[in-house]
């Protein structure tokens, strides 16, 4: 596929890895059905970056115009290169991993166009300049159209540091729940909880920040964020009635 479509990965409604909430940028990626009970995806985006490339701004300076209110610069480019599989383990339980790496200062990178690479492995093998950032997701299914799930997002970690009050453990946390079997017919039910640290999605060289024309390209409510989401669905004939609620701190 080729486009600038909404994408969002895994089961929550919001997610920490890939979420459909952040602007649309354009991508072009692949979905492949392995065995019935492996899924693969990948795509490579293009991001805004919002940061300025001053090089080239210089060649968008209009020179008659007031320069304080005729503006216009050039970012540095920004990409996304991602892939997750997608297991069956058993019956009712699923397994979600998924890594993805954000770049920029340069041409699409060779690496990172290849779907089946090891991104950690070829960042480090380019220098230690990208932003590589891996999740992994579980769901077990424990009725019809119902489910619990957890998520969990790596930003960075230093295992050494990992109980230390100065540590890298820049994760995200999800929990959730999607019930509709319980409910009279018609009726659906999600309750998820997220808990981001206020470090991830953030990178030492901010070209290779996990964002997008200034949002987060994860959970929407971005870094340092504790949410509970609740919505309730109720579907009549032609109608919906919807109530949706979210807690942030």
């Amino acid at each position: 596929y080729f486009g600038n479509h909404p994408e969002s990965w895994g089961p929550a409604k919001h997610s920490i890895t890939i979420s459909s909430h952040s602007p649309l940028y354009t991508k072009a990626g692949f979905r492949w059905s392995i065995v019935d009970n492996i899924n693969f995806k990948y795509f490579h985006g293009f991001l805004r970056s919002r940061v300025e490339d001053e090089v080239l701004s210089e060649y968008y300076f209009d020179v008659p115009y007031n320069k304080y209110w005729n503006v216009r610069t050039g970012d540095i480019p920004r990409y996304l290169a991602a892939h997750r599989i997608d297991i069956k383990l058993l019956d009712k339980v699923h397994v979600g991993l998924n890594e993805m790496i954000v770049y920029g200062g340069r041409s699409p990178d060779a690496n990172y166009l290849f779907p089946f690479m090891l991104y950690w492995s070829a960042e480090h093998y380019l220098g230690d300049k990208d932003n590589v950032l891996l999740s992994a997701d579980i769901t077990y299914d424990y009725f019809q159209e119902s489910l619990i799930f957890i998520s969990f997002l790596m930003d960075e970690w230093r295992p050494s540091l990992t109980f230390q009050d100065k540590n890298n453990n820049w994760f995200a946390y999800q929990f959730g729940i999607k019930n509709s079997a319980f409910l009279p017919t018609g009726h659906s039910l999600v309750l998820e909880c997220t808990k981001t640290d206020p470090r991830i999605y953030r990178h030492r060289f901010h070209m290779n920040d996990y964002y997008t024309n200034n949002s987060p390209v994860g959970f929407w409510g971005g870094p340092n964020t504790t949410q509970f989401h609740f919505n309730y669905e109720i579907k009549l004939n032609n109608h919906i009635i919807l109530l949706d609620a979210n807690l942030i701190n």
